[in-house]
């Protein structure tokens, strides 16, 4: 990564301190810096995102309604990532109506090869894309 000095550093430090984080409590304290940063950095969203998705599932399950609700479209498919792996039903219906394909196509993705919410299921095989469609067709084949 090159700094040209105008653009925010911490995303991708965070990111590489989740990489790092071995304990309950660095995965903590990473969560709870991603959680401050998410509302103050304009940019660096998919590193947010991605470091996110590195830690356990028990530190970041109390933030998947959260990230459902974001504004940002990485943290929406981070939390599509996330809770396919905890099987927070309610948190996948309402992403599996997302405004942006590429979070619907995440939680299809996801979803294959996994027994998940059956609704959930129909409402992506209902999608208007055709890659979204294909992708749960799989997992009931």
């Amino acid at each position: 990564m090159r700094w040209n000095g105008a653009s925010d550093s911490r995303p991708s430090a965070l990111l590489l301190a989740a990489r790092l984080a071995k304990t309950d409590a660095e995965q903590e304290a990473v969560r709870d810096l991603a959680i401050r940063l998410v509302t103050t950095v304009a940019a660096g969203h998919r590193d947010l995102a991605q470091a996110l998705i590195l830690l356990d599932e028990h530190i970041v399950e109390s933030l998947l309604g959260v990230l459902a609700a974001a504004e940002q479209k990485e943290l929406r498919c981070a939390a599509a990532i996330m809770c396919s792996r905890t099987s927070d039903d309610a948190v996948a219906e309402r992403l599996a109506v997302d405004k942006e394909p590429v979070v619907r196509k995440t939680l299809a993705r996801e979803m294959r090869g996994r027994e998940q919410n059956r609704a959930v299921l129909a409402v992506l095989r209902g999608d208007s894309r055709w890659s979204v469609r294909q992708l749960v067709q799989e997992v009931g084949t």
